[in-house]
């Protein structure tokens, strides 16, 4: 499975279901540059990853200064992801 990025920043599944693209997402324009495409990269990962992407849409995201810094990604139920790198998260 894999998504593709739109040139209006959307992502597409495999499925071609037009998912949130990372600017959509709440606490994105608060991020710097790097921080942008680290979660650009991560979300492509991310909705690759699920059979059904559309269920795992992000709602906001914000840096977290820490002693290991991580920028933190929560979902509509509650849930919420340390996302470490494009392909590592917890």
């Amino acid at each position: 499975m894999s998504a593709e990025s739109l040139p209006n920043d959307k992502i597409i599944s495999y499925k071609g279901d037009v998912l949130a693209g990372p600017s959509e997402v709440d606490g994105y324009e608060q991020l710097d540059e790097e921080q942008k495409i680290l979660f650009a990269n991560f979300l492509r990962n991310f909705y690759g990853a699920w059979e059904f992407p559309e269920k795992h849409q992000p709602i906001k995201v914000y840096y977290v200064e820490d002693e290991n810094p991580y920028l933190r990604v929560d979902f509509a139920k509650g849930e919420w992801l340390h996302i470490q790198s494009p392909t590592v998260w917890y």
